[in-house]
């Protein structure tokens, strides 16, 4: 009986699936990387743009991940609400290479994290497309002078590389493992 209970893997993990909300403009990488995560980048094809949502379930380091991609369009982004409730971690995914995106990304970012029903849940911040854009993803983080949170962590990406897309997922992985699940 007690024998679950010493076993490494069981341990180590979490025991209830975590909820990712994945969130961010149209075109900025959500759904690229929601399937690089699921079937390695090299077997994602160009995706279509989201018109509601994709659920995937996603098994990584002996946890599962229900990851929820909302779309991005601009008529869409009111119906965010009705996703919120019981989220684990929350990621924003923002295209890095365009300007203006940018220019607009601190508050866009404060406002998502300033929802009522948001409050604690802790959000990784991915800057994709970090292999197009034109400044380094160091200065890009100094620049935007993001808030500063202990809820906030901010990673670059390429959803074109497995080994951008596997270290943004691991930074999901640890914020997971180290946060409390929201009361249901």
């Amino acid at each position: 009986m007690g024998l679950a209970c010493t076993r490494p893997d069981i341990n180590n993990a979490i025991d209830f699936p975590q909820k990712v909300l994945l969130l961010g403009k149209s075109g900025a990488g959500k759904t690229s990387l929601l399937y690089g995560w699921k079937l390695g980048c090299e077997s994602v094809i160009k995706p279509i743009p989201t018109e509601d949502f994709n659920v995937e379930k996603i098994e990584y380091n002996g946890q599962i991940y229900i990851v929820w991609d909302l779309s991005g369009a601009p008529n869409y982004f009111p119906r965010w609400r009705q996703f919120y409730h019981g989220t684990n971690v929350l990621v924003i995914v923002v295209d890095s290479s365009d300007k203006d995106i940018m220019r607009s990304l601190r508050e866009d970012v404060s406002s998502i994290l300033h929802e009522r029903d948001l409050d604690d849940i802790p959000c990784v911040l991915i800057l994709n497309k970090s292999d197009i854009a034109d400044e380094k993803p160091e200065t890009m983080e100094k620049t935007i002078d993001f808030p500063s949170s202990p809820n906030l962590h901010v990673i670059s990406c390429c959803a074109k590389d497995d080994k951008s897309c596997k270290a943004a997922l691991e930074k999901i992985s640890d914020v997971c493992r180290n946060s409390k699940r929201p009361e249901q």
